[in-house]
């Protein structure tokens, strides 16, 4: 990940080219990350078939990877898999009209893992969202909860539980990274 000296407003954002980097702004600060290697990108697509049976059958909301997450005037996340529940999420014409992501995912990089587990991770705790950190190295998922001082670290298993009054999703960690590593 490089950061490239700012401030960049906003307008500047929406100009950048959709050129397979991922582009994000940080406090007006631009945040450029190559494309992602292939075992992120299975881990994000994985995670996405997990989650989105259960947010269907449930009819709770939408699971998308890599979205635009608006978090304030000079701030535009990219998570790598973000969900949204309730109606409004499954009719979005716009990812500024995107509130807040209930959960939203970053698998780490090498080049990332400053910003996932800083920057990153502080905005989306301010915002309410539950905010996991999936590391391919160590095989595990941070699982951080607003409020929380440090996150539970889920090696077996991690379960979600948007709606108390719905059984939790669980999804099996070691099947995340099965014949990847």
């Amino acid at each position: 990940m490089a950061a490239v000296p700012g401030p960049y407003t906003l307008e500047m954002w929406e100009r950048l080219p959709r050129d397979g980097n991922r582009y994000e702004l940080l406090d007006g600060q631009l945040v450029v990350t190559p494309l992602a290697s292939p075992i992120h990108q299975t881990l994000v697509a994985r995670l996405v078939m997990a989650i989105g049976p259960y947010l269907e059958t449930h009819h709770l909301g939408q699971v998308w990877p890599g979205i635009d997450f608006h978090a304030g005037p000079s701030t535009v996340l990219e998570p790598d898999v973000a969900v949204g529940l309730g109606e409004t999420a499954r009719s979005l014409r716009s990812w500024k009209e995107f509130d807040r992501p209930a959960l939203a995912v970053e698998i780490l990089s090498p080049g990332s893992a400053r910003y996932d587990r800083g920057p990153k991770r502080e905005r989306y705790l301010a915002r309410g969202c539950e905010y996991w950190i999936v590391d391919p190295d160590a095989r595990a998922v941070e699982r951080w909860v607003p409020g929380a001082s440090e996150p539970s670290i889920h090696r077996a298993s991690v379960a979600w539980q948007p709606d108390a009054s719905i059984e939790a999703l669980t999804i099996d960690v070691g099947g995340l990274f099965r014949d990847l590593l």
